[in-house]
């Protein structure tokens, strides 16, 4: 993990520039895998630092991005994960990391349920109350038939089960030799064993008559005595038997775990008794993404229901369709329900999200436009350079990957609602070039939006910017007598000036603005605008007029004729 650390103290610990830098640096990683692997290391080393600050100070804002960055990271382990178990062959393996996964992330979002939770308040309770002589003798009675060795059994089986689909291992070995039944810890542990080896993609070691002597102990646990069904779903467990499982699944992680955990006693089995295997699809099928996606109806918050929908669309191999689902989640103010309004928390760290997965969907899956995921990227640009935001290379980059109109929109509106120099005009108009936007439009956009505010008394630029103002271009004292309003127009004007294909426009907009100020008797502004404009602009208009029917443009003849009536020099040649 050597570049992401460089990559965020480049740009200043800012997590949205540094990924911004990964997805725009393709060439610097030797393959899509390593630009995930950047991005999944990124993250952590963000939640790392957040922790440490965390550890000595907290505050509401740092847990909240801590719990959102421990999404995220999920979500790009799994991608990091299913491009490299595509390049394995071994069913086992691949099943096996992907239950592996799933363990890690039942670890860290399960809960009980609040029916559970409620019961087992409700036992403490009466177990305090009975430990103190106030329970009823009915109350006696009904906990004693709770307590009775078999239902002790059955929540001791629930512990186990939970254990194991969590991954804590040591904690399943530890109830289970509590019990009085070393057969059915014989049978964890070769689960086990069988697990570790699924891991490291190694073969399985039983012989086939082994395996179904093993087969026969757990059917005969199953079937031939009345359980529990948590005894059940634990001997189901052990031999892959889904059917036990489902029925206490409560939720969408849950069913995933169990389909992967069939899967891998599957492609044992397959591999023990010799049978062909050549399905190395990983993903999960439809039937049991849909039986997920029920359990999903449970969640009660927009951001969770994201998340799960977002990953089990990885999972079912289409990201496309998880994107487009969690973009659809990101509503405006008004609307209602699980979605994530844009004055929730959540709202700006899921922009910046799914605007990073977009980006790299696009640009290393070739994934095609949609009017949600433009939406998406369109929003997140904006945002990127909002104050206090200033991030203009995230704004290019989203905005390559929009259409044409909604890149012009877009960059326009930058351009326009800012106080430029000519330096920063100047690398601003570079970017744009580097990135491939279309500039001629943009600057054209941008010009309009400035002129309509310009004759706008009541638009923003007309009132004098807090702080103070720095003058960069050497146009004498004249800018002593402009406005705020004329002066940003001023400056905004250098824009046409950036493009040999919007020359021709720059000198209509100096004629118009020229009689506008003569006519309102400021001859010394008109004439600075008149000297913006140089003789190699006045020659490239002619030269692209040369070809043309129309011959001499009349916008240059008009031009002129400011010019000699501001007493300019310039010599104008047909």
């Amino acid at each position: 993990m050597t570049r992401p650390p460089k990559t965020i103290q480049m740009c200043g610990n800012d997590l949205d520039t540094s990924l911004i830098e990964i997805l725009d640096s393709p060439q610097e990683y030797n393959s899509e895998i390593a630009v995930v692997r950047a991005i999944h290391d990124l993250v952590m080393l963000r939640l790392a630092q957040l922790e440490e600050k965390t550890a000595a100070y907290s505050t509401r804002h740092q847990h909240q991005e801590i719990n959102f960055l421990r999404r995220v990271e999920y979500i790009w382990n799994l991608i990091d994960l299913s491009l490299r178990l595509g390049k394995s062959r071994s069913p086992i393996y691949q099943n096996a990391q992907l239950r592996a996964y799933m363990e890690k992330l039942i670890k860290q979002y399960d809960s009980l349920s609040e029916d559970e939770l409620m019961a087992e308040i409700e036992e403490e309770v009466r177990d305090l109350a009975r430990q103190n002589g106030v329970l009823s003798e009915k109350e006696s009675k009904e906990r004693n038939i709770r307590t009775s060795p078999a239902n002790e059994y059955e929540v001791t089986c629930q512990s186990i089960f939970r254990s194991i689909k969590s991954g804590d291992i040591n904690k399943a070995i530890t109830i289970s030799r509590a019990e009085d039944k070393p057969w059915k810890t014989l049978l964890l542990l070769q689960h086990i064993e069988e697990k570790k080896k699924a891991l490291e993609g190694k073969h399985a070691d039983l012989l086939a008559q082994q395996r179904a002597a093993l087969r026969d102990l757990y059917k005969r646990s199953l079937y031939e005595v009345e359980i529990g069904k948590h005894e059940a779903a634990l001997l189901g467990t052990l031999c892959g038997d889904l059917s036990r499982i489902l029925p206490i699944c409560s939720s969408w992680y849950d069913v995933i775990w169990a389909y992967y955990n069939s899967r891998v006693q599957d492609a044992i089995d397959g591999e023990v008794y010799g049978r062909l295997q050549n399905d190395d699809n990983f993903w999960v099928d439809a039937n049991h993404i849909k039986l997920a996606k029920d359990k999903t109806k449970n969640i009660t918050d927009g951001l969770s229901l994201s998340f799960a929908m977002l990953t089990l669309n990885i999972l079912r191999g289409n990201i496309q369709e998880g994107i487009t689902y969690c973009c659809s989640q990101l509503g405006e103010k008004e609307h209602e329900g699980l979605r994530i309004n844009e004055d929730s928390w959540p709202y700006p760290y899921m922009l910046s999200f799914l605007s990073s997965l977009i980006l790299y969907s696009r640009i290393y899956n070739n994934l095609p436009s949609t009017p949600e995921t433009d939406k998406i990227l369109a929003l997140y640009a904006r945002m990127s350079v909002k104050k206090p935001n200033f991030r203009p290379k995230a704004l290019a980059l989203c905005a390559a990957h929009l259409t044409k109109k909604m890149q012009i929109s877009v960059v326009s509106d930058f351009f326009a609602g800012n106080y430029w120099d000519s330096d920063e005009r100047e690398l601003l108009f570079d970017m744009g070039m580097g990135y491939g936007l279309h500039m001629e439009p943009i600057i054209r956009r941008t010009w309009e939006i400035t002129l309509r505010d310009y004759y706008n008394k009541e638009s923003p630029i007309h009132r004098e910017p807090r702080g103070i103002r720095l003058e960069d271009d050497d146009v004498g004292d004249v800018t002593v007598e402009m406005t705020c309003g004329t002066r940003r127009c001023f400056k905004q004007f250098g824009w046409l000036l950036m493009d040999e294909h919007v020359y021709h426009d720059a000198i209509k907009a100096c004629n118009e603005l020229m009689a506008h100020f003569l006519k309102n008797e400021q001859p010394r502004i008109a004439k600075a605008f008149f000297d913006q404009i140089p003789q190699s602009v006045v020659n490239m208009v002619l030269i692209q007029s040369s070809g043309s029917s129309l011959g001499f443009p009349r916008d240059v003849y008009e031009f002129q004729k400011f010019g000699s009536l501001l007493g300019s020099n310039m010599v104008l040649k047909n």
